[in-house]
């Protein structure tokens, strides 16, 4: 039985040029289509019976159709290709293709292809064209993919503070997954616990928290600072009762002239209510920590009376 190109080529626009040896024999053509194709140099071998349409080599998403293809209809991506297709921020670059399967189905990994095995039922949505794992789910087996902790951290906060991820479910992800693998998302987890909203503010609390126990003072993140019942502002990290933040001016953030004005303009305003304001840009932060650190000692050594018209106020998430 002959089939049409038009019905193949259909096939393959749907599939970003991605067909499975099954599917071709469901068309009609002989197990051996593809093959003939691939040793022709027309086509290339992606996975065991997925193949593309092309010499090769595949793109991100092609790579991920070809898992679905691989995994069937009860897998799911997961991971950081999933947390792409989310559209998440602060995603690292490169990583494996995670594939999600319920654990009584097995199958293989292959080049650049993670397979996961599950016993507990997860969530499926079409995102993109391509089916994913809810974005908790994502963000879990992404921090556990071999990320490092600078990586892990910007994604789970970013997640956290765009709302995509509501900071109980990923407690809860945490506490019921497995251990192994899990240190640096844990790690990631307590940071948004304590109001960390970007991997820099985490760094920065690393940093300074050892010189906050040592004088018996307490550390906050972002907390707001009122004058007369009207916010004043959030600084990235306060020692309420030193009146010293930190502010970690990113690019993103503070590149334009008129974000620079505004970052001046709350610095006088801090300064006119009687609160020290340190910046620091985050490339300082970690390529020369030990001098950002002196300078935060010789502010808290400085006398400075603390004013009492401002009042701190912190929201804890969770």
């Amino acid at each position: 039985m002959s089939t049409p190109p038009d019905v193949l080529g259909r096939l393959l626009s749907r599939q970003d040029q991605v067909v499975s040896r099954s599917q071709l024999v469901q068309l009609g053509l002989d197990p051996h289509h593809a093959g003939r194709r691939v040793a022709s140099g027309r086509w290339c071998r992606l996975l065991p019976s997925v193949f593309l349409s092309a010499p090769g080599p595949p793109s991100p998403r092609q790579s991920a159709r070809a898992a679905l293809l691989h995994g069937g209809p009860p897998s799911a991506l997961t991971g950081r290709t999933a947390c792409r297709s989310w559209r998440l921020r602060d995603v690292a670059d490169g990583g494996p293709v995670d594939l999600l399967l319920p654990h009584e189905l097995q199958r293989s990994g292959g080049p650049g292809l993670r397979v996961l095995r599950t016993r507990v039922p997860f969530d499926r949505s079409v995102v993109g064209g391509l089916t994913v794992v809810d974005p908790v789910r994502a963000v879990v087996d992404a921090a556990r993919d071999g990320m490092s902790l600078r990586d892990v951290r910007a994604l789970v906060l970013a997640a956290v503070s765009d709302e995509f991820v509501p900071l109980d479910r990923l407690l809860r992800a945490v506490d019921e997954g497995p251990r192994r693998h899990g240190a640096l998302l844990r790690r990631a987890v307590h940071d948004a616990e304590r109001g960390a909203v970007s991997a820099p503010e985490a760094e920065a609390l690393d940093l300074l928290l050892p010189v906050a126990a040592r004088l018996g003072v307490p550390l906050l993140v972002n907390p707001s600072l009122y004058v007369d019942g009207r916010l004043l502002g959030r600084p990235d990290l306060y020692l309420p009762t030193l009146a010293l933040g930190l502010e970690l001016d990113s690019r993103r953030h503070h590149a334009g002239v008129e974000d620079l004005d505004a970052t001046l303009r709350r610095h006088r305003a801090f300064a006119h209510h009687g609160v020290r304001l340190l910046h620091s840009t985050p490339a300082r932060l970690r390529g020369r920590p030990q001098e950002l650190l002196a300078e935060v000692l010789h502010e808290v050594h400085r006398p400075w009376p603390v004013p009492s018209a401002v009042r701190v106020v912190v929201l804890r998430r969770g």
